[in-house]
């Protein structure tokens, strides 16, 4: 599958991108679809499929520009002139050195997690408390809020992030929300987003997961969403999808057999009609030469 998957990154991969994040979204979705004629599921585990897609996509791009730089040579799907301007962003770029600084520390570190206010108490179970108490939905970004900034007594003092890592990650979401939205339809711009925007838009901004982790993401609400492995058998399904399928394709294979009974009736019957024109042709043929003579 990762080579499946390397490949509709390949197929449209038109311009520069240090990594997945960077991708516009409606490319990643071009990407997505091209997978699609690779793999077939049950249209409910649509959503789940799309998810862990770019999961993977993600982690098999970042992999595979790290074993290409560590091994010095260039991507397959990679164009020439594309792959200096990588190299040169990833010699040059500040911004990516001091992240790939932090990065080297952080998986030397013994921690190895990330900081919230939240205590003993789960972002999962923060999170539930309070979709009870609001009786709604509450979105990733609003969650990550809460839980990464101090709390003070003192309401005029300024919010204090948890860690710089949690504030730029949401400034980041912030930034990217709004370009978003500016690609919407003018009618659109002004709704809210959906719970499955706010959850693709917060991937996009807390980067590739670490150890099957999204940042800022609850886990037990990610773990759920990555569980479903997408495949091209049909044993991926449950039972009622079996069945399902096992149906469908009784029923194909019954019209695919109607199909070709029609076809070889056809095909008869264009013989015999060929013959037939034949046979007159040549009575035709015997009738002016009986007239001739």
């Amino acid at each position: 599958m990762a080579k499946i998957i390397l490949k509709c990154i390949g197929t449209h991969y038109h311009d520069v991108y240090p990594n997945w994040s960077s991708i516009p979204l409606n490319t990643q979705g071009q990407m997505f679809n091209e997978f699609k004629k690779y793999y077939v599921w049950a249209p409910k585990h649509e959503e789940d499929v799309q998810v862990n897609f770019k999961l993977k996509a993600s982690k098999l791009l970042s992999c595979t520009f790290c074993d290409c730089r560590r091994e010095n040579r260039m991507p397959k799907f990679m164009l020439p002139d594309r792959w200096a301007l990588l190299l040169e962003h990833w010699s040059t770029n500040e911004k990516f050195k001091k992240r790939s600084e932090i990065g080297k520390m952080a998986r030397a570190s013994e921690k190895r997690g990330s900081l919230h206010t939240g205590g003993a108490i789960s972002q999962v179970t923060r999170k539930e408390r309070m979709e009870k108490e609001l009786g709604r939905p509450v979105a990733v970004a609003k969650m990550f809020k809460v839980t990464h900034i101090k709390k003070s007594t003192n309401p005029t003092e300024e919010e204090r992030w948890i860690e710089p890592r949690a504030q730029e990650t949401y400034n980041k979401y912030i930034r990217i929300s709004q370009e978003y939205r500016s690609t919407l339809p003018l009618e659109s711009q002004d709704k809210p987003f959906t719970q499955e925007e706010n959850e693709n838009l917060w991937k996009q901004s807390a980067g590739e997961p670490i150890r099957g982790s999204v940042y800022g993401y609850p886990e037990k609400a990610y773990q759920k969403k990555k569980s479903w492995y997408c495949g091209s058998s049909s044993s991926s399904f449950d039972g009622g999808d079996r069945e399902t399928i096992s149906a469908m394709e009784s029923k194909i294979a019954y019209l695919n057999a109607e199909l070709a009974a029609v076809a070889e009736r056809e095909k008869k019957r264009e013989e015999r009609e060929k013959k037939r024109e034949e046979e007159i042709a040549v009575a035709k043929e015997v009738e002016n030469k009986r007239y001739a003579a």
